[in-house]
């Protein structure tokens, strides 16, 4: 005969991630200037996370710097790229074309980067290179995931404790 019978609901928790910008606006890059997605500033530090490399007149490539790398997502909706996707993406350290020939970063093309400090930009060309200035116009949006803990009630586990007890 059984004297006692008990069980336990085991509960648990769970993360998601919820964006947080940490660095955002609009900037034409100089050539042969470096850009830190990070903090939004032009530096020479090592912070740097993108070089806009002039090799000759007529040659230019947007360069990842340090740790970090890049990819160039093409002409796409740059407000629909979320942190989700730009989590997902395989990033490189290959440059992207910027030149007179085979240029990529032309008006509306978006490449993202995963920074130097492990966050995630997404970067919009807004306008065309300017071979006076020799400058790239563009837009960017740095974002963090930000750990959110949520509770969630819920049968992790089943625990039956079951005592007999016998008589003689």
């Amino acid at each position: 005969m059984f004297s006692k019978l008990g069980f336990l609901v085991c509960a648990f928790t769970a993360s998601v991630a919820a964006a947080q910008t940490i660095s955002t606006g609009t900037l034409t890059i100089p050539g042969t200037d470096t850009f830190d997605l990070d903090s939004g500033v032009l530096t020479t530090t090592t912070a740097a996370d993108i070089w806009w490399q002039q090799e000759t007149g007529a040659t230019r490539e947007m360069a990842p710097l340090g740790t970090a790398e890049i990819v160039n997502l093409g002409v796409v909706n740059f407000s629909n790229v979320t942190l989700s996707q730009l989590q997902s993406l395989t990033y490189g350290t290959a440059p992207i074309n910027g030149s007179d020939v085979g240029n990529l970063l032309v008006p509306g093309d978006v490449f993202a980067v995963a920074t130097g400090l492990g966050n995630f930009s997404k970067v919009l060309v807004t306008g065309p290179f300017d071979v006076t200035q020799d400058s790239l116009p563009i837009q960017w949006v740095t974002q963090v995931p930000e750990p959110t803990t949520i509770a969630l009630a819920g049968f992790g586990g089943l625990c039956l404790l079951l005592f007999r007890r016998q008589r003689k």
